[in-house]
């Protein structure tokens, strides 16, 4: 079959974080993607493939998404891999901080994960963007530790991050002029 190929690349600047759900930096997103696995992934032409999820239902008013998720994948400890871990990452993480993330999964309301197995998404109106964001380069998902206390999320402890980037926003807002 012949000698196995391999491929080299390089990233334009040393990578500030490696945490996809959290940065579109393309640096970042080159080094986390082979690290965090997300519900789907996309290819080159559009198409949605199962990853994490190994399948999903859409309902027909578009407000719920159910992702049935693999059985048998552990974190690096061992621990199971469910859907605490994807409305983790969802509720608190992507919606919240990813550039694309914060549009994407604006219309979400809640995941519902009372069955470890599937990852509900409930939305407040219908959105076709969500089934292609759920892949890696927004969505990958956090392990929602256990150590990790009930009452504080992720978000929290990145508020300042966010308040520096809707005071941005604001400050653009207010500063743009007319053309």
């Amino acid at each position: 079959q012949g000698q196995p190929k391999r491929i080299i690349g390089a990233l334009e600047e040393d990578p500030p974080m490696i945490n996809p759900p959290m940065t579109s930096i393309i640096s970042s997103f080159g080094a986390g993607c082979c690290v965090y696995g997300a519900l789907t992934w996309v290819d080159r032409k559009g198409r949605i493939h199962p990853e994490l999820a190994e399948r999903w239902e859409i309902s027909p008013d578009g407000l719920t998404y159910r992702f049935y998720l693999r059985q048998n994948v552990v974190w690096h400890d061992g621990a199971p891999f469910t859907s605490a871990d994807v409305k983790f990452t969802m509720e608190n993480v992507t919606s919240k901080l990813h550039p694309w993330g914060r549009g994407a999964f604006k219309t979400l309301d809640s995941v519902d994960a009372s069955d470890p197995h599937v990852a509900v998404f409930k939305l407040k109106t219908p959105s076709p963007a969500v089934i292609k964001a759920v892949n890696n380069a927004i969505a990958a998902v956090i392990y929602a530790s256990n150590n990790l206390d009930e009452n504080d999320s992720i978000a929290a402890s990145y508020s300042p991050v966010i308040d520096i980037v809707d005071s941005v926003i604001s400050a653009s807002k207010q500063q743009a002029t007319p053309w």
